[in-house]
């Protein structure tokens, strides 16, 4: 872990879950009613209601969410160039590699050159 990097912020953390909405097999949270609550301006009650459960149920598996995705902000800061991390992405294992600026091009053709 990089010793430098400061824990993310909630505001960090949401925004994070708002462009990314990474998803964990063993956590039972659709990022959708974070954005939902945020987007309509709704309470905790009002979302819980919606959805036919508990606001305390919701805000559990908010936490344990929000904790494991601060978890991966900082494991992604502290990767180091050429360092590889497994992400699931909507159900999919994808391979995660920072590579440098001088990349950038072939990544954006849909591939990585190893060398």
């Amino acid at each position: 872990m990089n010793m430098g990097y400061v824990e993310p912020s909630k505001e960090d953390v949401e925004a994070f879950i708002i462009e990314k909405k990474p998803v964990f097999d063993d956590i039972n949270f659709d990022p959708e009613i974070l954005m939902q609550k945020i987007q309509k301006d709704l309470t905790w009650m009002e979302v819980a209601k919606e959805r036919g459960t508990s606001s305390t149920a919701l805000q559990t598996e908010l936490s344990k969410y929000r904790k494991r995705v601060a978890e991966l902000m900082k494991e992604v800061n502290a990767m180091k160039l050429g360092e590889e991390l497994v992400l699931l992405v909507d159900g999919r294992a994808v391979i995660m590699q920072l590579a440098e600026v001088a990349d950038l091009d072939r990544i954006h053709r849909g591939m990585i050159c190893m060398d």
